[in-house]
């Protein structure tokens, strides 16, 4: 069995989505082109943010993740740290 301290810690459901959020204003990307981008279907992203306890599959979360900077990186944008503020944990 892998030890337990190994395992990377991922931010809350909660904390992905505040960091979408801020992610999508700086990088002026919409919900419905990014969940396509993606694979997605055009309301999985807009579900996810607008419904509070909503959870989200790891791979969903990484591919919108990987996106995201990606499209902040073309543009030069800064994005905020990914963690989880209850957790004192980020991930730049």
């Amino acid at each position: 069995m892998a030890d337990l301290q190994d395992v990377p810690e991922y931010p809350s459901p909660e904390a992905l989505r505040a960091w979408l959020s801020a992610a999508l204003l700086a990088t002026e990307l919409r919900p419905a082109p990014l969940a396509q981008a993606i694979g997605g279907g055009v309301n999985t992203v807009s579900a996810f943010l607008k419904t509070p306890g909503r959870d989200i599959k790891l791979s969903r979360a990484r591919a919108l993740v990987s996106h995201v900077r990606a499209v902040a990186a073309e543009k030069g944008v800064v994005l905020p740290p990914l963690g989880d503020p209850a957790r004192g944990t980020g991930h730049g």
